[in-house]
């Protein structure tokens, strides 16, 4: 669809070049038809002096006027007037009814009498017209041209600004991994500069608040969580008396108060960014991602195969939902021998995106499956990679788990929002 920007320009480039065709072509116009109406004027002139002297000559032999005679120099549409001396007129030529636009041209006659010419106003007008047309119709030529060009300018100077705005767009929705290009306008170059920068500096921004949020829920409410249940041990221990077990009751309160207080602000941080999220079909989403991870170096050597029961409408981060699945999949080419298989599906309270080998068993219940975050050894690069994934998955608002086994299958469980309850 032509933007706004596209229209104004193309009305201005067009506009300019219709201004100055009116500017140029209609004085040229006028200009034409006084030269046309001249030169007619003028040959007119010279017919009717040349007749005027052969009627002298005819006059000097008292040989008679002849209509035959003036007919010959006539052309189309023009009459001719001959008033001797004596008062008698011989009239010759087309009659026609006299208009303020017909030219008339009147020549003296040596010895007495005179000699007048009329051209229809209509002749003229051809005249006039066959010289302008040539005018007009590179008027029209220039102007048709001008239009292409413009339509050519217009796209190729609003199409970076149209990018832009899209480019804008998606950071204000947190994707931040944006390919800006470079442009030749100064202009838009300066804005996509300023939009790659923006989007680095976001991305650190994201980053550090949800590895905050990661490290606040597990750095703040683990300690809690044992703190009070030391508490509460010590609270019913027979050696506790009871004035120190009321006030040991008393600070469980403000404990659980605090707990809740941090739960709650770790919730509000989630769903703060989590405001940046798009309802899509989560299987159309997984199998863009499977065909560009396809396209890698390390997807071009294995196999994937995708499974989906149908449409499974879901509200994600288009941008961390992909980061996280090509961390599996990488992790999955590393891992599994045979072929890849990922497969989507809507369950009762979650959306599930399974990635792992296809020969292990899809059997099983929730039990046999343990939950990422909290259970992985430090120091190993693959390990840390999928730590990073779990917080991904903890930033999309669900939960990374894999089998208990140790095997290389991994379930991404995400929440089902009103959309895919829809």
């Amino acid at each position: 669809m032509t933007g706004p920007m596209r229209d104004r320009l193309l009305a201005l480039l067009v506009g300019g070049t219709v201004a100055v065709i009116a500017l140029y072509g209609v004085p040229r116009a006028y200009v034409l038809a006084d030269l046309v109406e001249h030169q007619q004027e003028h040959e007119m002139q010279r017919v009717v002096d040349t007749m005027a002297a052969v009627l002298a000559v005819q006059e000097e032999r008292d040989l008679p006027v002849a209509r035959s005679s003036l007919e010959q120099a006539l052309g189309e549409a023009e009459s001719i007037v001959h008033v001797a001396a004596d008062g008698t007129t011989t009239r010759a030529g087309d009659s026609f009814e006299p208009d303020d636009s017909d030219l008339v041209v009147t020549a003296s006659v040596d010895g007495g009498g005179r000699l007048t010419l009329t051209r229809s106003g209509t002749v003229v007008e051809e005249g006039v017209a066959d010289a302008i047309m040539p005018l007009v119709l590179l008027g029209v030529a220039l102007l048709a041209a001008s239009a292409v060009a413009a339509l050519f300018l217009a796209r190729r100077l609003s199409r970076p600004f149209q990018e832009l705005a899209g480019v804008a767009t998606a950071l204000g929705q947190g994707r931040f991994h944006q390919d800006v290009p470079h442009y030749a306008v100064p202009e838009a170059e300066a804005i996509g500069t300023a939009l790659r920068r923006s989007a680095a500096q976001l991305d650190a921004l994201v980053q550090r608040e949800r590895e905050f949020a990661v490290n606040a829920s597990h750095e703040l409410l683990t300690p809690i969580t044992g703190l009070n249940l030391q508490l509460e041990d010590l609270r019913h221990w027979p050696e506790t008396a009871p004035a120190v077990a009321e006030e040991l009751a008393t600070a469980l309160e403000t404990i659980d108060r605090l707990g809740s207080t941090i739960q709650e602000l770790l919730a509000q941080d989630r769903d703060t960014r989590r405001t940046g999220t798009l309802d899509v079909d989560l299987a159309a989403l997984v199998r863009h991602v499977i065909a560009d991870w396809r396209q890698t170096e390390t997807g071009q050597r294995r196999e994937v195969r995708f499974e989906s029961s149908g449409t499974v409408p879901a509200r994600v981060a288009p941008e961390e939902l992909t980061e996280l699945l090509e961390m599996l999949l990488d992790h999955a080419a590393r891992h599994t021998p045979g072929v890849i298989v990922v497969d989507c599906a809507e369950l009762d309270t979650h959306l599930r995106v399974r990635v792992g080998d296809a020969d292990q068993p899809t059997a099983g219940s929730a039990a046999t499956h343990r939950q990422l975050q909290g259970a992985l050894p430090a120091g190993d690069d693959v390990e840390q990679g999928l730590e990073k994934a779990a917080e991904l998955a903890e930033a999309l608002g669900g939960y990374l788990v894999r089998d208990e086994s140790g095997s290389s299958r991994f379930l991404l469980m995400l929440p089902r929002t009103a959309a895919s309850a829809g």
